[in-house]
């Protein structure tokens, strides 16, 4: 029996997972239904991978990280987190079109990570308002502290959650805020479909989180839990109704032979396909106008019970008092 990292239950196999030439089983907790790999991923497949083959470049991906943008921004707010003159970083930024909104919002330099090389060279050539340390939080100065730290999307890549949290917890101020967002481990759609759900990805995600996950996890890495919420995730991220229907569709008409394409590129960009002949029905002054339509009109193809998507907002502790200021 495999000991669950999250709260120490008995973990079942579910899938194989692979990352580059490396194979796991993702795990599932019986107790409280979080997923884990069964061996942890080496960092230096885990770098190889994401720096190279995760994002090419091409324009379905950089519209799709607009769209998605548009959606972490609405989320961002409703939990607080923008305001004036605090000091801002996000992990795993992809083309930058948070980082660059929450910019022109809060008018602060975002500071931002991130593995691809092809997204950081896009961020550099048009957005002047943030400033790229790295790759991983290792490049991250060690005396840069920050009030609020975004990952959205980030944890479902990380092998060893306890150690990233870690990590970031090192670069928060006591009483800053930690927003994730990432698949939802507790989901119907998960549960029902196991490797065929939406974002399962086998050949990327290798952990998922759920809001089960007890209190004492999240403290041990420095932090409390402020809110735990089981969400519908943007629509043109992966919508697992839709996403099965076109899967289950091309493969009946012999259209899809590939097993290892993921439902996930086939949903990016079929949907961007079709934000492309609406476009005339979209056309407006205001990008973000536009953004806000399409998300409305996507809304529709998502069932009332689609939970997919995990909001876990953390807080820093404060740090222990030394016992030479006692």
């Amino acid at each position: 029996m495999t000991a669950c990292p999250f709260c120490g239950g008995e973990c079942h196999q579910m899938y194989p997972i692979t990352l580059g030439s490396q194979s796991r089983w993702l795990l599932r907790c019986q107790q409280c239904l979080s997923c884990s790999p069964s061996t942890i991923f080496s960092e230096q497949a885990l770098h190889e991978f994401y720096a190279t083959d995760y994002f090419a470049g091409e324009e379905w991906q950089i519209q799709k990280s607009r769209l998605l943008a548009a959606d972490y921004i609405k989320k961002a707010e409703a939990c607080g987190l923008l305001t004036l003159g605090l000091r801002y970083l996000e992990i795993g930024a992809g083309y930058g079109h948070f980082a660059d909104a929450c910019h022109h919002k809060t008018h602060s330099i975002l500071d931002v990570i991130e593995l691809s090389r092809d997204c950081r060279r896009y961020i550099e050539s048009r957005s002047p308002g943030i400033r790229i340390l790295g790759a991983t939080l290792d490049d991250v100065p060690s005396d840069r502290i920050y009030d609020r730290i975004f990952c959205f999307h980030v944890v479902e890549h990380v092998p060893s959650v306890d150690l990233f949290l870690s990590k970031i917890a090192a670069h928060l101020t006591p009483g800053g805020r930690l927003l994730i967002l990432t698949p939802n481990a507790a989901s119907r759609s998960f549960l029902r479909n196991g490797v065929r759900w939406g974002w399962s990805c086998s050949n990327q995600h290798c952990t998922f989180l759920s809001p089960f996950i007890p209190d004492s996890f999240f403290q041990s890495a420095g932090f409390d839990v402020l809110a735990r919420r089981s969400l519908r995730p943007a629509p043109i991220h992966t919508p697992s109704s839709v996403l099965l229907v076109i899967e289950g569709g091309l493969r009946r008409l012999g259209r899809l032979h590939n097993e290892s394409l993921s439902a996930r590129t086939i949903c990016a960009k079929v949907g961007w396909r079709v934000l492309e002949s609406l476009r005339p029905q979209f056309q407006q002054n205001d990008p973000d106008a536009k953004l806000l339509r399409i998300e409305r009109f996507f809304h529709r193809f998502q069932g009332a019970n689609n939970r997919d998507e995990l909001l876990l907002l953390l807080v820093k502790r404060p740090d222990p008092i030394s016992s030479d200021n006692r």
